[in-house]
């Protein structure tokens, strides 16, 4: 039988009314993965040791929980590689894959901690490239004020985010933006000159040798930019939003979704999100 990390399973109630959670597909743990997790348990690997490493051909973000595939037996190392490789998978491509479920009953945080670093370890084993997968740790904030709509652009194109620390409130609520309406916006924009919609898409469109978030941040949003604050106000009559609650999360394709996020009421600490990027592979503009 082939090994799937995930089940189809149905909306939850409250974002029944959602526009955007109607539209696309919801997934969760498999049973069968459930099983695995639950033998990780028993034989006391979701107990192990987790740290934070570089990858240094990710610099400037290319931190990293990490782990080891030693201690686990012949037989779970070749479920886990089956597994990595089910996630690895899943190819958002336009849509967006939402998620719930991940955590509570299934997996505490920490274990969950393990479990994700431990699927990093067999992505970059199975790669045999270092690169291959980030599970990129989360910076606390005191004070957010949201994070504006954004792309990370890893050296990796997918983007898995299982959120924790999250409060109950409906603050904090995740935004999303295709790639589709970025271009329409990009073009509609009088005052963005046309050196600077070029490189916008570039960074969208082709693969990258370095990690790019802070060039394209800096396109989208950075001050002094005339079209920055004309952009900002053309995608906001687009953007979508979604308030995901412990548990719940989606796997976007970074080139094809911007994402962001609105004002939390509380700290944003270092469990807020779980994110695991992977993919190493370029896309064709569309």
């Amino acid at each position: 039988m082939e090994a799937m990390a995930f089940a189809p399973t149905t909306i939850p109630q409250h974002h029944r009314s959602n526009g955007l959670a109607q539209s696309y597909p919801w997934l969760t743990w498999s049973p069968a993965f459930r099983a695995f997790a639950h033998d990780l348990r028993e034989s006391g690997q979701l107990r192990r040791r987790v740290t934070i490493g570089e990858v240094p051909r990710c610099k400037p973000y290319g931190a990293t929980y990490r782990t080891h595939l030693r201690g686990l037996s012949g037989t779970q190392i070749k479920f886990l590689t089956a597994y990595a490789e089910s996630v690895q998978a899943h190819d958002p491509k336009t849509k967006v894959i939402f998620f719930r479920g991940m955590l509570q009953s299934a997996l505490s945080s920490r274990e969950l901690r393990v479990l994700l670093s431990l699927l990093r370890e067999a992505m970059i084993y199975v790669a045999g490239d270092e690169a291959a997968a980030l599970y990129s740790p989360v910076t606390p904030e005191q004070r957010d004020p949201g994070f504006n709509l954004h792309a990370d652009l890893f050296l990796t194109t997918k983007l898995w985010l299982i959120f924790d620390d999250v409060p109950g409130d409906c603050t904090g609520v995740s935004l999303l933006l295709s790639r589709k309406i970025l271009l329409k916006s990009v073009r509609q924009i009088p005052s963005l000159p046309p050196h600077v919609a070029k490189e916008i898409l570039h960074l969208l469109d082709r693969p990258l040798k370095s990690d790019s978030f802070n060039r394209l941040y800096g396109l989208l949003h950075g001050t002094g930019h005339r079209w920055s604050v004309d952009l900002n106000e053309h995608m906001k009559k687009h953007v979508l939003n979604i308030p995901l609650r412990v548990g719940e999360g989606y796997l976007i394709d970074d080139r094809r979704w911007l994402h962001g996020r609105t004002a939390v009421s509380r700290r944003v600490s270092k469990q807020r999100f779980h994110r695991l990027t992977f993919g190493l592979r370029g896309i064709s503009a569309t």
